[in-house]
């Protein structure tokens, strides 16, 4: 059995704990990684996290028989990125891996630069979603950029008053047909429902909490 010094492993999990410090996390049984968990986002000299449009979170297994055999990647909570953009850079690294592990290299700490590498030329704010115009990074006033949280998708503070407005009022809506329909006790369940979703991927957030999950990007200036 090598010794930490000699295994190619080892040598690779230091240089990526020195490298990426808490954005990796690593599960271990004994002395056998099984797993590492890279929370990942565009290696673009972020100011700060407002400016991040794309993120995922990147697992990696290791066979007991790494570098020869490829280590297994695979995606999740994958955000500003399409169905296909995922399953492209799913296939990117695991060619990648294949092909490095014929001669033996070591490729995680290539496989995490090349997912930086990926978000960073992904990340830009999408459409809004309302209006379908561009969404310009540096507007002000309604045009500023709000940025939905989880999600990373964007909307014009204009648009998202708008958006609002809608949701309220449907809310409301249904609300009074429940009561003359139902009584006040099943209209009540409806406090229960999600009705705010982000308008491209449908993810819930919750208007309550609005100043937490709606970023304004030119606030700090």
């Amino acid at each position: 059995m090598m010794s930490d010094d000699t295994n190619p492993l080892c040598a690779e999990l230091e240089i990526l704990r020195a490298s990426y410090g808490p954005e990796l996390e690593i599960s271990a049984a004994g002395a056998d990684v099984t797993q590492i968990r890279f929370q990942a986002t565009p290696n673009v000299g972020l100011r700060s996290e407002e400016w991040c449009f794309a993120a995922t979170e990147l697992f990696i297994t290791f066979p007991a028989s790494y570098p020869t055999s490829p280590a297994q990647f695979s995606l999740s909570k994958s955000r500003g990125l399409e169905s296909a953009q995922i399953r492209e850079l799913e296939e990117l690294l695991q060619s990648d891996a294949k092909e490095r592990s014929i001669y033996g290299e070591v490729h995680v700490f290539s496989a995490l630069q090349r997912v930086e590498e990926f978000l960073a030329d992904r990340n830009s704010p999408n459409p809004c979603p309302v209006c379908i115009e561009e969404v310009e990074i540096d507007g002000s006033g309604e045009e500023a950029p709000l940025q939905l949280r989880p999600c990373l998708h964007v909307m014009h503070m204009a648009c998202y008053r708008g958006y609002r407005s809608h949701i309220e009022e449907r809310r409301r809506e249904k609300e009074a047909s429940l009561v003359h329909r139902e009584g006040p006790s099943k209209a009540a369940r409806l406090a229960k429902i999600h009705w705010a979703l982000c308008p491209v991927c449908r993810i819930d957030f919750d208007f309550e909490n609005a100043d937490e999950l709606l970023i304004t990007h030119d606030k700090e200036r």
